[in-house]
């Protein structure tokens, strides 16, 4: 599993969406991108820690947005 954050919505944000945006590289190689909440994130953090980097640059951009 790969996953890199790609950016950040303020305005989804701000109407309570997911707001973390992701491109996920799963094991067979399929390619797709996911929205993420706060909650959503720790979730794959315990689920995918060696992608800990990345999704706490999502979680980062809740704290500063």
């Amino acid at each position: 599993m790969l996953i890199k954050f790609n950016a950040f919505n303020k305005r989804r944000a701000m109407r309570g969406m997911e707001a973390a945006h992701f491109d996920i590289t799963d094991d067979e190689g399929d390619e797709y991108y996911l929205w993420m909440s706060k909650q959503d994130i720790k979730r794959n953090i315990k689920a995918f820690p060696e992608c800990a980097a990345e999704l706490n640059k999502g979680l980062a951009a809740y704290e500063h947005n």
